[in-house]
């Protein structure tokens, strides 16, 4: 289960800095304030992937992957902005989204300071993986997109939420 991992390590480090609020003859009491920094911090690890599928956990955070050509957002063609399916980060803009034929919804530009690029070697392969700034995994870039770019940002559909622009 390595996805879990940076939360539980997260949870660790809370307990160990919140040790010296408790004495051996006064155990911790969890019932402490909601505006507390440590309720604050373990209420947000606790609702990690809350609301989620077992598939979507999987992708998010174990780096999984959908099956290609089952996304409902392939035929979404609405203006809007996509955002991560677990912490609603604004990753991506309907102006950029184009049929790539890779039967994953592709992308050619994305919201920059909501993503992170990262080196996979994986699967036998060298490639760029796309994490949100919360560690989401969302899918991987390759060089092979349209201009203005030439990247094509292949994402899985269950890591997204699309939330359509307002009509005035």
């Amino acid at each position: 289960m390595e996805g879990i991992e940076p939360h539980w390590n997260k949870i660790r480090t809370l307990l160990i800095d919140s040790a010296d609020q408790f004495t051996v003859d006064q155990p911790p009491s969890f019932s402490m304030k909601k505006d507390s920094h440590f309720y604050k911090d373990l209420y947000e690890v606790y609702q990690i992937g809350k609301n989620l599928t077992d598939e979507q956990k999987n992708i998010l955070y174990n780096s999984g992957t959908e099956m290609p050509g089952t996304s409902d957002l392939l035929n979404e063609k609405r203006a809007g902005t996509y955002v991560t399916a677990d912490k609603g980060l604004p990753v991506f803009r309907s102006e950029t989204k184009f049929e790539s034929g890779s039967g994953w919804p592709s992308f050619y530009d994305v919201i920059e300071e909501n993503i992170i690029l990262k080196k996979d070697k994986s699967h036998g392969m060298i490639r760029e993986e796309i994490l949100s700034k919360e560690g989401e995994h969302l899918g991987h870039v390759f060089t092979d997109g349209p201009k203005p770019t030439g990247l094509r940002y292949c994402i899985n559909g269950l890591a997204l939420k699309f939330i359509p622009d307002e009509k005035n």
